[in-house]
């Protein structure tokens, strides 16, 4: 939602984000949540997160992988 960055609705631009993410099939998340968390995980901290200007996003680049991001061994 263009201009509407109230902190207290954060989840629902994140959600809407991420529902448009074909990365994140709907039916794939909905088998198999924790098999598809890591793929979410990269997405919230990749590139188009930061295009987004989604609120808390962290700011790892999602190519050379922080020590937050998933198989980075510092999990």
């Amino acid at each position: 939602m263009p201009g509407f960055k109230h902190p207290e609705f954060a989840e629902f631009r994140w959600a809407d984000f991420m529902r448009e993410r074909p990365e994140l099939p709907a039916r794939e998340v909905a088998a198999s949540p924790k098999d598809m968390l890591p793929k979410a995980l990269i997405l919230a901290r990749s590139p188009a997160a930061k295009d987004a200007d989604l609120p808390g996003y962290n700011g790892c680049d999602g190519a050379s992988h922080c020590a937050k991001c998933p198989g980075s061994g510092d999990e």
